[in-house]
C-alpha cells in the first residue's frame, strides 16, 4: 500500500478510505446467523471489523474529519478498542451484557481476552473495549476477533506481523 510510504498528513483520500475499511486494522468480515431449519442456509451480514485504537486508523479518522495529522500528539489507548460496523445488533436481540460474555480475542498459547466495556452508539455500531493487561506481541503471529453464541458466529483473524506501522506493532 502506497500510503505505508508517505507521511499521513500527504494521505488521499482514497488511501484513508482503504486503511478504514480494508487493510491489517479494517477487515470485512461475515456474521453467520444458523437458522433453526436443518436444511436451511445460514443467513450472513457483511461487516467490517476495525482495530480503532491502532495508529493509522486513528490518524486516517482525524485526517477524514479534517482534523490535524500529528503522530507525535497521539498517544497509544489504554484499551483495544475494536469496533464491529454494519451490525444490525438490535435485529439479533444483542446487548452490551450478552456482548461482553461472547466476544473474545484468542491468541494461541494465551487466555482469551474478554471486553472490559462494550458501548452500541447506533443500531449499526459496536465498540469493544479489551484490556491490555496481557498485551498482544508480534511472537503471537495472529489474533482471531471472535463471537460466538447460541446462533450466532463471526470470526475475523489478523495476522499481527501485517498490522506494523513504522516498526511497530499497532492495535
Amino acid at each position: 500500500a502506497g500510503w505505508l510510504n508517505r507521511e499521513p498528513a500527504q494521505w488521499t483520500d482514497d488511501d484513508v478510505s482503504q486503511i478504514l475499511s480494508d487493510s491489517p486494522w479494517s477487515a470485512p468480515a461475515k456474521l453467520y446467523q444458523s437458522l433453526d431449519s436443518a436444511t436451511a442456509r445460514p443467513k450472513s451480514v457483511r461487516v467490517t471489523v476495525q482495530w480503532q485504537s491502532a495508529l493509522p486508523v486513528r490518524l486516517a479518522m482525524a485526517k477524514k474529519d479534517g482534523k490535524a495529522v500529528d503522530t507525535s500528539a497521539m498517544t497509544a489507548l489504554e484499551d483495544y478498542v475494536v469496533i464491529v460496523s454494519g451490525l444490525p445488533a438490535k435485529d439479533y436481540g444483542l446487548t452490551p451484557r450478552k456482548l461482553k460474555s461472547s466476544i473474545s480475542l484468542i491468541r494461541s498459547g494465551h487466555e482469551r481476552i474478554y471486553p472490559s466495556k462494550v458501548d452500541m452508539p447506533d443500531g449499526q455500531t459496536v465498540i469493544f473495549h479489551f484490556p491490555k493487561k496481557d498485551p498482544i506481541a508480534l511472537g503471537d503471529k495472529h489474533v482471531e476477533f471472535q463471537l460466538f453464541m447460541k446462533k450466532i458466529h463471526l470470526n475475523r483473524k489478523f495476522v499481527l506481523k501485517e498490522m506494523q506501522f513504522r516498526g511497530q506493532l499497532e492495535l
